[in-house]
């Protein structure tokens, strides 16, 4: 049997593991998966993907059924889920049955890597998101104050932050630039995203202007990120979206 052995440095003093910016978005997956397999019944989970359901993966799910549908590595999905099992917020008798969703939630914002940010100024920040997507042909996924007037309805939408995959971050900006958006503005920023994120983008309301949004999980997380009333919302969303601890 191969041992993974974990360095003293990669140990901070909460006693939570470093994670190294290329193996981050592999726990972000880890985690945003195992909380949608635990929304409660009448949220949007993800839109399908490669064809498989998007209901396909349930909390009686095995760890195995979770890397198989994330990608990623049994050993990162063993590790992620122990270490969640060990603080007693993941079910020992049920790996992908969550117990406490809140601790999830702050123990990741607290842990995560800061987003990669690019701030701009445009005309019409709806607009904008819409056409990075059907004209420039670059797929995005809305989050924070956007999408959660989306999915819940409780903060004004004073910005809209919007996930586009990393290796398009810099075709995106040119992009913008190029059709009126002004670097170093206050009401439209472009975040860093692996690819899986925003290919698990749920469609909002069908029309001219359809805009696509990021999971509910991630959604949360993010706007935990920006504070103050964004924070609130996002408790709000974990009481109605998750059962309670």
């Amino acid at each position: 049997m191969q041992h993974r052995y974990i360095s003293l440095k990669h140990i901070n003093d909460a006693g939570d593991r470093y994670i190294p910016p290329r193996e981050a978005p592999l726990r972000n997956k880890i985690l945003r998966t195992l909380l949608a397999a635990n929304l409660v019944g009448g949220h949007p989970v993800r839109a399908p993907r490669r064809g498989n359901d998007p209901t396909s993966l349930l909390p009686s799910s095995s760890l195995y059924a979770l890397a198989q549908h994330t990608g990623v590595a049994f050993s990162w999905v063993h590790d992620t889920i122990s270490e969640l099992q060990a603080r007693g917020w993941v079910a020992e008798n049920a790996p992908m049955r969550v117990i406490d969703a809140g601790a999830i939630f702050n123990w990741w914002n607290q842990n995560r890597r800061p987003p990669t940010l690019t701030s701009l100024q445009v005309q019409d920040v709806h607009l904008t998101a819409h056409q990075l997507g059907d004209a420039g042909k670059i797929p995005n996924a809305v989050t924070t104050y956007y999408a959660e007037n989306w999915y819940q309805k409780h903060l004004f939408p004073r910005r809209l932050d919007t996930y586009v995959p990393a290796d398009r971050v810099i075709e995106a900006k040119r992009w913008l630039v190029e059709h009126g958006a002004l670097i170093g503005g206050v009401n439209f920023r472009l975040w860093s995203a692996d690819a899986a994120l925003v290919e698990d983008a749920i469609p909002g309301p069908r029309g001219p202007m359809q805009l696509h949004y990021a999971p509910i999980p991630q959604v949360i997380v993010d706007l935990m990120w920006e504070g103050g009333s964004a924070k609130e919302a996002a408790e709000m969303m974990i009481q109605g979206c998750f059962r309670a601890a």
